[in-house]
């Protein structure tokens, strides 16, 4: 969320909508792991795990780093210059799915909510759709608060300040997601 908050407060709109879009699409794809058998897997093979949360940690370092010594005037985690709307989708589904706490939270919901053992595709289908949706329409309501909350601080040493707090929210995150 932090990575949205930033992108939003930077005036990279699109590219957080982008990421956005990753993120739900991200759960989706963790959802349809799980429902053809990933859970078990994971279960059978816990060092899998163990390397998706020091993965997550790597990653979630890189983006803090990014944030913290990109440009002032722009701190976002993605050069909008160097990439477009494809790589923050691709960045945001990465996000989703080497975070831990996603496969989880899955992990955990599903069950409650269908027969994991003898799940449809047509249930799969509707389940993914409401995923996406729900996903997509809350941290879309993020970026727009996100984005009202940029016209409140205009110099760029208030960008920098804001950048580099999340910047370590992000990376204290990350040695929580290990730590767990």
């Amino acid at each position: 969320m932090a990575i949205i908050v930033s992108r939003s407060l930077n005036k990279d709109i699109s590219g957080a909508l982008a990421f956005v879009v990753g993120v739900a699409g991200g759960d989706v794809l963790t959802i349809l792991m799980l429902s053809a058998g990933l859970g078990i897997w994971m279960q059978s093979a816990p060092e899998l795990f163990l390397f998706a949360k020091f993965a997550t940690l790597a990653y979630l370092l890189y983006l803090a780093y990014k944030m913290w010594v990109g440009p002032k005037e722009d701190a976002s985690c993605l050069d909008k210059s160097k990439s477009g709307l494809p790589s923050s989708i691709v960045a945001g589904m990465i996000t989703c799915i080497v975070t831990p706490q996603t496969i989880l939270l899955y992990l955990l919901l599903l069950p409650r909510f269908v027969d994991v053992t003898n799940i449809s595709m047509t249930m799969v289908g509707y389940i993914s759709l409401v995923t996406f949706a729900a996903i997509s329409l809350s941290l879309s309501g993020v970026v727009l608060i996100a984005r009202s909350l940029s016209m409140l601080h205009g110099s760029t040493r208030d960008s920098q300040f804001l950048n580099r707090t999340l910047s370590l929210i992000i990376a204290v995150s990350g040695f929580w997601i290990v730590a767990e």
